[in-house]
């Protein structure tokens, strides 16, 4: 990836931080209307997270999980813009996006 291209892709991830946290306050709103129980394990990789993910997916044209996951915890500039702290595992990383991805298209 060029540093042009890196720019790029900081930016946008930048613009998707400050347009989802405007999202997610309105929907912390109408969950605490509803007050639902949420069962199972805590997310440790936020809704956020991996469609950033999946934008850098798509701006590299990167297929595949494992590809991903390479180019992430390779890019500490990427990975910090992600809001990934600690090495990111790779198997639940394929089974949220798995779960993520398909909505999206």
């Amino acid at each position: 990836m060029t540093t042009q291209t890196k720019k790029h892709v900081l930016k946008i991830l930048k613009i998707i931080d400050q347009n989802w946290n405007e999202k997610v306050l309105e929907n912390e709103i109408l969950d605490s209307k509803n007050s639902e129980i949420v069962r199972g394990r805590k997310q440790i990789y936020s809704d956020v997270m991996l469609f950033k993910i999946f934008i850098i997916m798509n701006l590299t044209n990167i297929t595949s999980i494992k590809g991903i996951w390479r180019f992430i915890i390779n890019n500490k500039d990427i990975k910090k813009a992600c809001g990934i702290i600690n090495d990111i595992d790779r198997s639940t990383l394929s089974r949220r996006l798995s779960d993520k991805i398909k909505p999206w298209f």
